[in-house]
């Protein structure tokens, strides 16, 4: 992960959402200066929790804050497919879902797949993250509290 790229799409998401750094913060739950601190360089690297808390909070993809995929900007990904990430991923989410009894639309399982898959491949190390797939579905489905209207 590129941590400079990170922050500065952070600081561009910011500004287009007219929010501050504090109030996102506040927003996502995060303590003070903790969002801060990454983005004036004080930490290395903010973690997973924070980064999907901020994406919450600036409506953004957990990919496309991480940059790993842009479809927003137009770019597409155009490596091959590494077919054995492709199948532990979706084996993976597959096996998620039946295990918890879930039920979801075709976009939305694209959306998981997509997050974990771009995830892995983004290591360069051509296997599933197995302790990052984990922790995407269950934040991905327990029950969160709704991020309030940013208007």
């Amino acid at each position: 992960m590129d941590h400079e790229k990170l922050r500065e799409k952070i600081i561009k998401d910011l500004k287009e959402h007219n929010l501050s750094v504090r109030k996102v913060e506040q927003l996502a739950g995060l303590g003070k200066g903790s969002l801060q601190n990454f983005l004036v360089a004080r930490t290395k690297s903010p973690t997973l929790e924070t980064l999907h808390a901020v994406s919450e909070v600036l409506k953004s993809d957990l990919t496309e804050l991480l940059g790993v995929v842009s479809d927003k900007d137009g770019e597409q990904n155009e490596e091959n497919v590494n077919l054995e990430v492709f199948a532990s991923v979706f084996n993976h989410v597959k096996q998620f879902l039946l295990a918890n009894k879930l039920s979801v639309k075709n976009k939305r399982f694209l959306d998981l797949f997509k997050t974990i898959y771009y995830f892995c491949l983004s290591k360069n190390t051509a296997a599933l993250d197995v302790d990052f797939a984990n922790w995407y579905l269950e934040t991905e489905f327990e029950k969160k509290k709704p991020v309030p209207n940013l208007n």
